[in-house]
């Protein structure tokens, strides 16, 4: 009994291991992504269209959903149209490092619990043995 529940806390640790490089392959393709509802009629009069909401971090994979390349502060433009027709709903970096801090917290308490009970087991039946 005292093996599985050191297998179990072993796997906890290679869970807690695991999530620091898809957090980070997620933060890396984050940009400063700013969504535009764009007009037909307005193009031919230079208006790029009206901004929903404020910039933030967005994962957007989809490279034909951007409308150009970043401006001078590094915010990106996308069209709202293109991931409506396409269905695209971006992922926001701050949803994405919740789950994460919650993922390596559960894991890492995990890990602790399951140990100390193995470590406990293991003591139990030393004693148990002894006499």
């Amino acid at each position: 009994m005292k093996k599985l529940f050191f297998a179990f806390a072993v796997f906890c640790l290679i869970g807690l291991i695991a999530t620091f490089p898809i957090q980070s392959s997620f933060r890396a393709k984050a940009k400063l992504i700013q969504r535009v509802q764009s007009i037909p009629g307005n193009e031919m009069f230079g208006d790029d269209g009206t901004p929903i909401g404020k910039p933030m971090l967005l994962i957007i994979e989809d490279q034909q959903a951007f409308k150009g390349t970043a401006d001078d502060t590094g915010t990106y433009f996308v069209d709202e149209n293109y991931l409506t027709e396409h269905k695209i709903h971006p992922l926001q970096l701050k949803t994405v490092e919740f789950i994460a801090s919650i993922c390596q917290f559960a894991f890492a308490m995990s890990a602790l619990i399951l140990g100390f009970i193995g470590w406990r087991l293991k003591s139990k039946t030393k004693a148990v043995d002894g006499s």
